[in-house]
């Protein structure tokens, strides 16, 4: 299993973008580029594998090239790494000068050298006994085992974007399977920046049959946003991770047991109110319009209960939100 989350370099990398802009010289202020999304999130032994170099070292300036900068080495424990450190290419925001991290580098390319284009190429340097007891002995290592509990979270979320389809340009709308219908709306069409987006799931049982719905707001809800701008990718927003970034330990593994179910009349709704906090889903800071499109996933192997527990994904009818500053 992942360590508990840790303050890392990446988290410093993504809130300290602004300040790192000015650490570079004018002359040299690297070409902001959006870094594209990971198709992969790789276990610590792919990590171990794939890496040409570990090592731990700090981010300095100046850089030879624009959208370049060097990696100062402080300890190496895989490959080579030169006295004079390494030159390397970030895709993406300019990294913080000064940054402290242990670095997986991987990717090279030609007259570039090795490229900072996966979030897991950095790391907290809490990790490094870890990673030095990984590297001693290999065979410790866990087939599904991750260095942290981002790495865990980064997985689920490429599992689910494949699922549903969010790296497609739109998401078709599913709002009915079998006997269960899904409709989702927001509780209001403009809200202000800063506050909550609200969102209500309504099932309905359009059987003539009791349904027996899951009804977990960690499980089974989750909300596919992506920002109206022009080729700005969705994002797949679940309490869960909400509950992580609060610090809860929340780990539900596989466990199921008959009181995540509600028993649902013919003809009968259940409705849902959950909430959407800028705090912990930064693509709902600015302002601005989003599309907003809800899901509701049942995904079940053998539980053990005396009824039939409905299983399948419906995918709401996309909507619209302002985000204004007023």
């Amino acid at each position: 299993m992942a360590p508990k989350s840790a303050p890392i370099v990446i988290a410093v990398l993504a809130a300290s973008m602004a300040a790192a802009a000015h650490a570079a010289p004018a002359a040299e202020k690297p070409e902001r580029r959006r870094a594209p999304f990971p198709r992969k999130a790789y276990t610590l032994r792919e990590l171990l594998e794939r890496a040409d170099v570990i090592f731990v070292g700090k981010v300095a300036y100046p850089a030879g090239g624009a959208g370049s900068t060097r990696l100062a080495p402080e300890e190496v424990m895989k490959g080579k790494v030169p006295d004079e450190g390494l030159e390397v290419a970030a895709v993406g925001p300019p990294l913080p000068r000064g940054a402290r991290a242990i670095w997986f580098l991987a990717t090279k390319k030609p007259g570039r050298g090795y490229v900072i284009d996966h979030p897991q190429c950095a790391y907290d340097v809490l990790y490094l006994s870890r990673v030095k007891a990984a590297l001693k002995d290999p065979r410790g290592i866990g087939l599904q085992d991750y260095l942290r509990e981002g790495d865990v979270r980064l997985a689920r979320l490429i599992a689910e974007r494949a699922e549903y389809g969010l790296d497609s340009e739109k998401l078709a709308p599913r709002p009915v399977s079998g006997k269960l219908q899904l409709s989702v709306k927001a509780a209001s069409a403009r809200i202000r920046v800063g506050g909550d987006l609200s969102v209500e799931f309504v099932l309905t049982n359009l059987g003539e049959e009791p349904a027996h719905v899951m009804n977990s707001v960690f499980r089974n809800f989750f909300l596919r946003v992506r920002r109206a701008k022009k080729g700005s990718p969705p994002l797949l927003l679940n309490q869960r991770d909400a509950s992580v970034l609060k610090g809860l330990a929340l780990d539900l593994g596989d466990f199921v047991n008959v009181t995540d179910f509600c028993e649902l009349a013919p003809g009968r709704k259940l409705s849902t109110m959950l909430h959407y906090s800028p705090t912990h889903f930064p693509i709902l800071r600015a302002a601005g319009k989003v599309e907003v499109t809800g899901i509701y996933r049942v995904a079940l192997g053998r539980v053990e209960t005396d009824f039939e527990p409905w299983r399948g994904t419906l995918v709401g009818e996309s909507f619209t939100v302002e985000i204004a500053d007023f």
